[in-house]
């Protein structure tokens, strides 16, 4: 069976922060640069993370989010040691990226041409409450259009295809879970 995440709602008032503004006015520059067509309604998808050790980040290991660009910002870290994103060229390959991503780091990646993960978490022994890292994941398509070139909503008709049992969802390949 493939791995489903479940995502809590966000809060509304976090859509109004400066923080998050500014980071999605840098994104969409960034997009810019990456030759993403302006003209295209593009789709984004925001979570909101939290782990908190011991914890593994990835469970799915080295992967790709299925989108054309991921944003992954640290909001804050704190008594952790671990949680660091790689970049790999390819699904087998050894880490070309390896970033330790402070409170304030991010890393832009175009989702189509590289795969990733990140390293597991532990408690900082010194630590003396629970440690955290929080980061925020911005996963960026064009919105899918049908064939009359109409929005749709894609997620919430696969979803509705999972309930009503007309769609089968993969099992991951044994080389894409993490053993560790």
């Amino acid at each position: 069976m493939a791995l489903v995440r479940h995502y809590a709602p966000h809060p509304p008032e976090l859509f109004e922060t400066k923080g998050l503004q500014r980071l999605l006015e840098h994104l969409v520059s960034s997009m810019r640069s990456m030759d993403a067509d302006p003209d295209v309604p593009w789709e984004f998808c925001i979570h909101a993370i939290r782990l908190t050790p011991p914890g593994q980040v990835t469970p799915e290991g080295i992967h790709r989010d299925g989108y054309h660009f991921v944003l992954s910002a640290v909001v804050s870290r704190l008594g952790v040691e671990g949680g660091h994103s790689l970049v790999h060229s390819g699904k087998k390959e050894a880490p070309m990226l390896d970033v330790p991503m402070a409170a304030g780091d991010t890393l832009f990646i175009n989702d189509r041409a590289v795969y990733h993960s990140v390293t597991n978490v532990s408690a900082v022994p010194s630590v003396e409450e629970g440690g955290h890292r929080d980061v925020i994941i911005i996963t960026l398509r064009p919105w899918p259009t049908d064939a009359a070139g109409e929005l749709v909503d894609d997620v919430a008709l696969a979803q509705l295809s999972l309930l009503e049992g007309t769609l089968e969802v993969p099992a991951p390949e044994e080389d894409s879970v993490a053993t560790s």
